[in-house]
């Protein structure tokens, strides 16, 4: 019976991650391994900004916040804007925006 269900693990990896991923940086470099479930290694934001620092820089989009106005369909984490509101990291565009960036912006904020 786990023979079954590694080679389901498996198959919803391969079908969510792209491989690609898992040869340039492993599942463990973000999730904790054989813990089940998709916990983290650390917080959302020092993961992402451990290999982004130049996203840092000022004039980047704040996280951590508490968005003052209504998010449309787009994710929160504990009520706050993390990198993962915007950026889908296991994404198979380059950008990794989870919408086309001419909508993802208006999707909190009005004109």
């Amino acid at each position: 019976m786990k023979t079954v269900a590694v080679l389901i693990a498996g198959f919803l990896l391969l079908s969510f991650c792209p491989l690609t991923y898992a040869v340039e940086k492993p599942c463990e470099f973000c999730h904790v391994g054989h813990a089940g479930g998709a916990l983290l290694n650390s917080d959302m934001d020092a993961l992402c900004s451990g290999c982004h620092m130049e996203r840092l820089a000022a004039g980047e989009h704040k996280t951590g916040m508490s968005p003052p106005m209504v998010v449309m369909r787009l994710p929160l984490y504990s009520g706050k804007v993390a990198c993962p509101t915007c950026h889908d990291p296991h994404a198979r565009t380059g950008a990794m925006l989870r919408k086309p960036a001419s909508e993802l912006c208006l999707s909190c904020h009005v004109k």
